[in-house]
């Protein structure tokens, strides 16, 4: 399986913290291509000082405009991706 997350590009949503940061930061650590994004600025900003390999983003994703700048940025950051995770604490 994990050789299968290191072909992996995966966004996930509301990452910033809780399971979905646990979730993130594994997946990166298993070899996955990983962005997140969060509404909560400074924990993006800590997340991201700790993540330097992780796209991070702050945006609200029952806001149309943060979803396709989020999603705009995975596209030129990793390729596009291929799985998104929706979390939310």
């Amino acid at each position: 399986m994990t050789k299968e997350i290191k072909e992996m590009r995966i966004a996930v949503t509301g990452a910033a913290s809780g399971i979905g940061s646990v979730i993130a930061d594994e997946l990166s650590s298993l070899g996955a291509r990983v962005a997140i994004c969060d509404k909560d600025a400074e924990r993006v900003q800590a997340f991201s000082a700790d993540h330097e390999d992780i796209f991070a983003s702050v945006g609200n994703v029952s806001n149309e405009t943060d979803v396709i700048d989020f999603f705009s940025g995975v596209e030129a950051k990793l390729g596009g991706w291929m799985h998104s995770l929706t979390t939310r604490g």
